[in-house]
């Protein structure tokens, strides 16, 4: 045995100790599972090293509880604790090898383990030491630097059904497995509404909800494991010092940095997680689009007849249950020895008959677009609310047009390929959905996930970004929740951000270059609504008043010193178009050198700007429009004491609480005029906004009852046609209206 126990965060329910162990096993179980499902794995583990060569770590997770509240991050900050305390325990000769084996949401999690113990990776467009919050957080509970020693001796990740990509919903997920997480995508917007309001900052069931396609966690993961693959991959390397960067970039030192195989095994039958999802082409497929045989680090290996739950079960022992109506699953012997003969191949199998056994990755996907080191700038033009984006395809023109002729200027400063733009939508997104905070971001999140298939294509690329109105807030929250996100220059058009919004953070980080922001004189859609919303949200009236922290004259920082004529779309109207593709190009100031031009400026409208410091638009005015719904629908009502009359929807004592509860809240915010309330102010703000909202929304649901008690408890014996009209009308045009205001508004 080994002579010191150590004392760990988790509970060991399996945990061998062998006194002349050589290898290290480290196993996660899956989500609502615990150590008892890995059984048959750990046997093969044990036949394949030696029982009495190997040591096995098996802890039970907090996410073995469906409503763990402590989140992906806080596992990988406590594994790695775990695993420093039991390689300090080892006495005698340290361990030679660690292996990690993960099935589902354990693999995901191995993998930013490995990364969070491992040396921080340069990067092609800098370096990740300052971009990633948990080798931060790692360091500070070390007293020694990275890498952790563990660290250096894994050779392999076996992942098991383990999503690279982070989950998500598809046509190709069954309705069993949709349903549960429709439910926890349900139970996540709850939880981000009791945060928003104060009422609770814990998260039960935050660990799954970190592991979804685009979260922070999926995407700082995806991000820092391309780089840190990158960083091994000597042919990308010699691409990238071949284009004369300002520092070229080293090999890493193989006895500080190991550069593991990956084998990632697959369910055929699997309905949970779609391979698409599970392989992550972007990041581990470029050796295997190139045919790289000296690259190849990752595999794929595929089980025949097995599903999410059946990659870790090779003896019907285990328990397994399927369905609603949860059926003992059992299984013919010879699936159940194939499973285990695959499982112990990716244990023991070397890199060159791997390749031999895995499936290409790439064929998962339907179109394949090659690394291509050449490409230096990506522009990224992203479309705002109640918007379909066309005009951004005008921009990315504008932009190439302008590089084009940068270069035919001066052909001896061009370096690399002509500029590549980027203007995929995320559709049509009203304002009734973008008010949501979860909505946001899941746009967000889409978001993130195309900049990472966007940074594998382009590995030297610098990202700029060209954005509008919710366009805006995509790369606001994109730098402010996703530390290894970078772009160069920046133009933002009818921001939606708050405009205490920390820019010089961002600059000081070198994770923008460059910043500017134009703003509209009369945008009356940033001035009345998400300007109300900045006491409690990450909204703000950035694109009317401007960020705080610009100075007009700055250098990395700038802003319009007038406002741009046209509403909402001013200042990125056509007029504006050949002044943003320069600052792209060349990071020239937009109407800098030639002053402001009064064909497209004005100054700020005094009428919104006195709304806009109110900051009551968008509770008034969707109390206003909820309630004008509902008193014109109920003149359809042919009974009169059915009608919603002003008597009825103020004289009674429910509208007149209304009523005073939409006045204090306005005058709350005339009292802070000036000022940001209190913390406990702004809290309160944010409950009473919840509540007004919830108040009209239930108002609504009445009247919508009524309509339908009508219609269905009509007498028929009586002479009621024109009732029955009125009350299927009514509830028709309800309907068309609530579907309006959410969908097109």
């Amino acid at each position: 045995m080994n002579s010191t126990s150590p004392a760990l965060t988790y509970n060991i329910p399996v945990f061998t100790s062998a006194p002349g162990a050589k290898t290290l096993v480290v196993m996660l179980h899956a989500f609502a599972s615990t150590h008892k499902q890995l059984a048959d794995l750990i046997r093969v583990v044990e036949a394949v090293y030696g029982k009495d060569e190997v040591d096995v770590y098996a802890p039970d997770l907090p996410y073995q509880h469906r409503l763990d509240g402590g989140g992906a991050d806080e596992l990988v900050l406590n594994l790695v604790a775990d695993l420093d305390r039991i390689w300090d325990a080892k006495a005698g000769e340290k361990y030679q090898n660690v292996i990690f084996i993960g099935h589902s949401i354990g693999g995901t999690i191995l993998r930013r383990v490995f990364l969070a113990g491992s040396l921080n990776p340069s990067d092609y467009s800098g370096a990740y030491s300052v971009r990633d919050e948990l080798w931060k957080a790692v360091a500070q509970k070390r007293d020694k630097g990275l890498p952790c020693e563990w660290a250096r001796s894994v050779r392999r990740l076996v992942l098991l059904a383990s999503w690279d990509k982070g989950w998500s919903i598809s046509d190709s997920t069954s309705w069993f497995y949709s349903i549960g997480l429709n439910i926890l995508g349900a139970w996540g917007r709850v939880l981000d509404l009791l945060e928003l309001s104060g009422i609770s900052e814990r998260k039960p069931g935050r660990t799954m909800l970190d592991a979804r396609k685009g979260a922070p966690f999926i995407v700082q993961t995806r991000l820092l494991w391309m780089a840190y693959r990158r960083w091994h991959n000597e042919k990308l390397r010699e691409l990238y010092n071949a284009g004369r960067p300002a520092a070229l970039l080293a090999a890493p030192d193989e006895k500080q940095a190991a550069n593991p195989i990956v084998v990632q095994v697959i369910g055929s039958q699997d309905d949970f997680v779609s391979p698409r999802d599970q392989v992550d082409r972007d990041v581990e497929a470029t050796a295997w689009l190139e045919d790289d045989a000296d690259e190849k680090r990752y595999f794929l290996l595929q089980m025949e007849g097995s599903d999410h739950g059946g990659v870790v079960d090779f003896s019907n022992s285990l328990g397994r249950k399927r369905g609603l109506l949860q059926r003992p699953v059992v299984e013919s012997g010879e699936i159940l020895e194939k499973r285990k003969e695959i499982f112990a191949s990716a244990l023991s199998l070397p890199p060159q008959e791997l390749a031999r056994l895995s499936l290409n990755p790439a064929y998962f996907f339907d179109r394949q677009s090659p690394v291509d080191p050449g490409v230096t700038d990506v522009v990224f033009v992203m479309h705002g609310i109640r918007d379909d984006g066309y005009w951004t395809q005008r921009i990315a023109q504008c932009i190439k047009e302008t590089d084009e002729a940068t270069r035919a200027a001066d052909p001896d400063g061009a370096d690399g390929a002509p500029f590549v733009a980027c203007t995929q939508t995320y559709g049509y997104f009203p304002m009734g959905a973008f008010i949501m905070p979860w909505i946001r971001r899941q746009k967000v999140e889409w978001f993130m996930d195309l900049y990472v298939e966007t940074r594998a294509q382009f590995p030297r690329a610098t990202m700029h970004y060209v954005g509008h109105s919710n366009g805006t807030y995509l790369a606001a929250s994109s730098l402010e929740h996703y530390p290894a996100a970078r772009f160069g220059n920046i133009y933002f058009a009818g921001s939606v951000v708050h405009p205490a919004y920390d820019w010089k953070e961002k600059i000081a980080q070198e994770r923008v270059r460059r910043f500017h922001n134009a703003r509209g004189g009369t945008d009356w859609v940033v001035a009345l609504l998400p300007k109300s919303l900045e006491y409690f949200t990450d909204l703000g009236g950035g694109g009317f008043d401007g960020f705080d922290q610009i100075e007009m004259d700055g250098a990395e920082l700038t802003q319009s010193k007038r406002y741009a004529k046209g509403g909402h779309s001013g200042a990125i109207g056509e007029g504006h178009w050949p002044e943003i593709a320069k600052f792209i190009v060349t990071r020239e100031k937009p109407f800098g050198h030639i002053g402001e031009n009064d064909a497209l400026f004005r100054d700020k409208s005094w009428l919104f700007a006195l709304l806009g410091r109110a900051r009551i638009g968008v509770p008034f005015f969707f109390s206003l429009a909820a309630v004008a719904i509902v008193f014109v629908c109920s003149r359809w009502m042919p009974e009169q004491y059915r009608r919603w009359t002003p008597d009825a929807l103020f004289g009674e004592w429910a509208g007149m609480v209304f009523l005073a509860l939409l006045a204090s809240f306005v005058a709350i915010q005339f009292y802070y005029w000036k000022h940001t309330p209190p913390a406990q102010v702004a809290k309160g703000l944010t409950r009473l906004f919840i509540v007004l909202a919830a108040s009209v929304a239930i108002w609504f649901g009445a009247a919508l009852g009524v309509e339908a008690i009508d219609f269905i408890t009509l007498d028929s014996a009586g002479h009621m046609a024109f009732p029955a009209m009125g009350a299927t009308l009514t509830l028709a045009v309800c309907a068309a209206l609530v579907r309006f205001v959410l969908t097109k508004f």
